[in-house]
């Protein structure tokens, strides 16, 4: 989507709606933190390139992916531990450090 034109912002808006509404699609499709793992890309795509974002909104959509990424963190502890969890856990974790430094 990001490559046809779709800003940033929007992408993220949309992914996390959808992992927020608890779709049980993802459970039946057994891939139940799917769109954490696409919203992990989409950041990590942001991190490593962060001109795709105005640079007049680049700060403030930083924070805004700050405060989704604890959200994230918060449902991921609240889930029972798994391989998986623990290593997408891992993976927010190592991006919230990242964001910081674009801070």
């Amino acid at each position: 989507m990001n490559e046809i034109g779709v800003p940033l912002p929007r992408l993220l808006e949309v992914y996390d709606h959808l992992f927020k509404s608890r779709d049980p699609f993802w459970n039946r499709m057994k891939k139940p933190l799917h769109l954490l793992d696409c919203i992990h890309v989409l950041l990590t795509r942001y991190v490593e390139n962060p001109s795709q974002v105005l640079n007049c909104e680049r700060r403030r959509f930083t924070n805004l992916c700050l405060d989704a990424v604890c959200g994230y963190l918060v449902e991921l502890q609240s889930m029972s531990s798994s391989v998986t969890v623990q290593t997408i856990t891992g993976n927010f974790k190592s991006l919230q450090a990242k964001l910081e430094r674009l801070h």
